[in-house]
């Protein structure tokens, strides 16, 4: 894919997370594959953040945790949330700012 599409594809992943679209887990998993592909516009701190969470399961995978355990899991998520978000936010504006 060329840069500008995968831009593209960050930024509309960027804004969902922030709308709540994306669940932060998968959107963090994304975008961590993306830059360890080689896209480095992607801030490193998302990676990292990834790195933090690759305990707490995917919304997929919900259904198979036991239910205490689960809710442990899902109240880290709830702690990273908004430093993950913060970081997402600064990316996107980065992004935009770059295009005009």
């Amino acid at each position: 894919m060329n840069d500008e599409l995968i831009k593209s594809k960050v930024i509309q992943l960027l804004k969902d997370l922030l709308d709540g679209k994306k669940p932060i887990v998968l959107g963090c998993m994304e975008l961590s594959a993306l830059w360890h592909e080689g896209y480095d516009f992607i801030d490193y701190d998302i990676v990292e953040h990834y790195d933090n969470m690759l305990h707490i399961p995917l919304p997929t995978e919900h259904h198979l945790w036991n239910q205490a355990a689960l809710n442990d899991r899902l109240k880290e998520l709830e702690a990273y949330r908004p430093k993950v978000l913060s970081t997402v936010k600064s990316l996107l504006d980065d992004l935009l700012r770059a295009e005009e």
